[in-house]
């Protein structure tokens, strides 16, 4: 998002939930983290849906279903997104895309650690609640170690993999595409 917004995109993130089953932290705290992250990383808006946390399928899926009405409540017809990137976290499976996101990297991590309740971090004062998947350590090595293993794949220093849902990416003029000067491997 950070490197969209510096190329001058007018970028934003909508949550979907407010984490209320969030193991450490608070859905107040969390929205403050979220409001400063979203300075840090230049977006325009972030946004908030307030819906059920735990549903993760039907949550996710109703971006894709969404149908959404007028301030009067006139129904509007329903709209989907002509494309949509998934972010692979902690998954295994092949990227379509690897974003290079080495001159954003430290603003990358800056807008991860403003979740401060989330994370392990050192010389904060202590480790404050129960220990989960991203508030071990050794995430924050694994987040860095996962990005570089991404990056070297392309040959940058920082890659951010995604997997693209929608099928085949058109392309009209192959040898253009391939005539290019390839900044990547």
């Amino acid at each position: 998002m950070c490197l969209l917004a510096d190329q001058g995109y007018r970028t934003g993130i909508v949550d979907f939930t407010r984490g209320e089953l969030g193991t450490r932290g608070t859905p107040e705290g969390r929205m403050a983290e979220a409001a400063r992250a979203a300075e840090i990383l230049g977006l325009r808006v972030r946004e908030n849906l307030g819906l059920p946390d735990g549903d993760t399928h039907s949550v996710a899926q109703s971006c894709l279903d969404a149908e959404t009405a007028e301030d009067d409540g006139t129904p509007q017809a329903p709209w989907r997104p002509h494309h949509v990137l998934h972010y692979l976290q902690a998954l295994d499976v092949e990227p379509t895309f690897v974003v290079d996101v080495s001159s954003v990297w430290e603003r990358r991590m800056e807008a991860l650690l403003a979740f401060e309740s989330q994370f392990y971090q050192p010389g904060s004062g202590g480790d404050d609640g129960p220990e989960t998947y991203i508030s071990n350590p050794r995430f924050l090595m694994w987040v860095a170690a996962r990005a570089r293993t991404f990056g070297y794949r392309i040959g940058a220093d920082f890659g951010e993999p995604f997997v693209y849902r929608h099928g085949p990416v058109g392309v009209d003029d192959l040898v253009a595409t391939l005539r290019r000067d390839k900044p990547f491997r």
